[in-house]
């Protein structure tokens, strides 16, 4: 989603939950929106996803509030 400049989006959930927001310039050509995965093409997608079901990607940590 591409925010206007200078807009001030709000997010609320009713769960606990990890948000990341990002900001910059928008890229051109647009990447490919798939799940949670935003890369350059559709097969980047596929090989990013393959490789985080292998275990290749490492943990993130979290904690519970």
């Amino acid at each position: 989603m591409i925010l206007p400049m200078g807009d001030h989006p709000r997010l609320r959930s009713e769960l606990h939950c990890h948000v990341l927001l990002m900001g910059g310039e928008p890229r051109d050509p647009a990447p490919v929106i798939r799940d949670n995965c935003a890369l350059e093409s559709l097969e980047a997608i596929r090989r990013f996803q393959a490789a985080n079901r292998a275990g290749r990607l490492g943990h993130i940590p979290t904690t519970d509030p």
